[in-house]
């Protein structure tokens, strides 16, 4: 492989919870990439259980808040 063809080393990933992007995270992370993902912060009292691809080896959640 050369340089411009290797994968890179990390990756950022946005929407990383959702079908298309948890897809994503999946495959990079086969591929040896760290991924570091942007996720909407969840509260504890929401109820609902924390997508498995954020427990993945080599992902990094970090919970943004963003508004318009």
């Amino acid at each position: 492989m050369t340089a411009s063809t290797a994968p890179a080393s990390s990756a950022l990933v946005t929407g990383a919870t959702g079908l298309t992007g948890g897809r994503l995270v999946e495959r990079l992370v086969r591929e040896g990439v760290r991924v570091t993902a942007l996720v909407r912060p969840r509260p504890e009292s929401s109820g609902r259980p924390k997508p498995a691809v954020l427990d993945l080896p080599g992902v990094q959640a970090i919970a943004v808040s963003y508004t318009h």
